[in-house]
């Protein structure tokens, strides 16, 4: 490296004669498996955007299989009903109740049905805007969307900066046993950042892809909302579209914030080329972002939807 290492630590003749003439390959097999990962870092950040091929591959099927899902769930909305109402009947007569009270209790009954299967049929229109608005307004903070790819990106982007910058300048002739060590510990630090920004973009990609299994699963489930024995499914899947809606939205504020922040780190690394401290500062930073990212969505969304019910169980059994 340049003046300012050789100048803090020993030269590279006493660490020679204390470990033997072994030394002199130990310490150029590490150079060379350091540099190795440097290159297959930096071969790394060309690679193709997968996070967001997984992402979009599972949408595309899981909105070809819906149309069928619903069909399916029409079909046992209809045969649900017809024996909700049937047993309604039946509870109506050992109750003797009243015309009035017998027809008024029909016409609720018919009503919340109707309600009920209007969601069906209008599935489309109420349940994916509701989760993609909530991507939406979690990623306002910043100018563009922010995908798995691009967290993964900043992350290579960082750990190649990392190793790129101590060992500018460096050459076998540089190396000593305290420079191998810095370089070592560098090179850890450059790899746990990587890792953590490789698992932020995997939380990304886990929680949409929930998403679109909850939708594929609740457009069959809403058929169950014709009888009050199974309406509680209908009821949790309402209430867990919700807490998927927060949780999309805490994930995608705190990764559009994040990423923003961590551009930051990029000046702070070529700034500080040989300081360890500066590099484990920024491993401190990542470490940091990957435990916000997730607890924080979780916590959130746990702790306003659980209580959370339409009332599809209750409204039938009412009447």
């Amino acid at each position: 490296m340049g003046t300012r290492v050789r100048r803090c630590l020993p030269s590279s003749d006493a660490p020679t004669r204390a470990v033997g003439g072994s030394g002199v390959w130990v310490r150029a097999a590490g150079v060379a498996a350091l540099v190795a990962f440097a290159l297959s870092t930096e071969a790394s950040a060309q690679a193709p955007p997968v996070l967001d091929t997984i992402v979009d591959d599972f949408r595309a099927a899981v909105d070809a299989a819906r149309p069928g899902l619903l069909a399916i769930a029409r079909g046992t909305f209809g045969t649900l009903a017809i024996i909700e109402i049937a047993l309604s009947a039946i509870l109506w007569t050992l109750r003797e109740d009243g015309p009035y009270r017998v027809l008024t209790g029909l016409v609720v009954k018919l009503a919340w049905l109707a309600f009920a299967f209007s969601l069906i049929v209008s599935f489309d229109v109420w349940f994916p805007p509701v989760l993609n608005g909530f991507v939406a307004a979690g990623g306002t903070v910043t100018a563009g969307t922010v995908s798995p790819s691009d967290v993964l990106g900043l992350g290579t982007e960082l750990s190649v900066e990392m190793v790129a910058a101590f060992f500018d300048g460096v050459g076998l002739l540089d190396v000593s046993v305290s420079v191998l060590v810095t370089a070592v510990l560098v090179a850890v630090a450059a790899l746990l950042v990587l890792l953590m920004f490789a698992l932020i973009a995997a939380v990304v990609v886990v929680v949409l892809v929930e998403s679109f299994i909850a939708l594929a699963v609740g457009a069959l489930v809403l058929g169950f909302s014709a009888f009050r024995g199974t309406a509680n499914l209908a009821d949790r899947f309402v209430a867990y579209v919700f807490n998927l809606g927060i949780r999309l939205f805490c994930l995608f504020l705190l990764v559009a914030i994040g990423t923003d922040v961590a551009q930051g780190w990029l000046p702070i690394i070529q700034a500080n080329p040989d300081d360890l401290g500066a590099m484990m500062a920024v491993l401190g930073g990542a470490v940091t972002f990957t435990v916000l990212v997730t607890y924080v969505p979780f916590k959130v969304s746990t702790s306003l939807t659980r209580d959370l019910s339409v009332g599809f169980e209750k409204a039938l059994n009412s009447v």
